[in-house]
């Protein structure tokens, strides 16, 4: 078995325990009998992808950052208490993903970029006009070259191709 610790700041139940109070100490928030590969952290979610392309969510979900509608949580309070598993697209597994402030980006296995959430910098790769994604939306992309890893921080997203190519968008100042 597999389990993922947390502590800190947790006012949007981004440390996925259930409550949304702060965490001095290290607490068990998520197991699983699949080896996770990756954690990121935005700036109110976290996200968890397993081995086996499984990804889950919790946190701040009101612009779908955590690649769960929204609507389907329901409430006016949109977060996710305990990690959530985030709907596979076309069934395909997740490879890869990423976490700004307010909005994350997901790689697929067939190697299609999405991303969910809110950026008014380009940050969503959506184009310039688009700055909320409240559901996960296929990012327009033609490369040559597999995407082998995607990062982003604040407000911009950088990935890395097979071919050693990086390409990025958002605030690039």
């Amino acid at each position: 078995m597999f389990y993922v610790y947390s502590c800190g700041s947790n006012g949007r139940f981004q440390l996925g325990d259930g409550s949304d109070e702060d965490l001095n100490q290290l607490k068990r928030v998520f197991e699983s009998k699949v080896r996770p590969v990756k954690v990121v952290c935005g700036g109110n979610h976290t996200l968890i992808l397993l081995e086996n392309g499984d990804l889950y969510a919790a946190g701040d979900d009101t612009f779908g950052q955590c690649g769960i509608d929204p609507e389907t949580i329901g409430g006016n309070e949109q977060r996710i208490e305990v990690f959530s598993r985030v709907p596979r697209v076309d069934n395909s597994p997740w490879l890869d993903c990423s976490a700004g402030y307010e909005y994350s980006i997901f790689v697929n296995g067939n190697q299609q970029l999405f991303s969910a959430g809110f950026g008014l910098k380009g940050e969503l790769g959506l184009g310039e006009k688009v700055g909320r994604s409240t559901k996960l939306t296929k990012i327009d992309t033609n490369f040559e070259s597999k995407i082998i890893e995607v990062r982003s921080c604040l407000d911009h997203t950088v990935i890395l191709l097979e071919n050693h190519e990086v390409y990025g968008w958002g605030n690039g100042r």
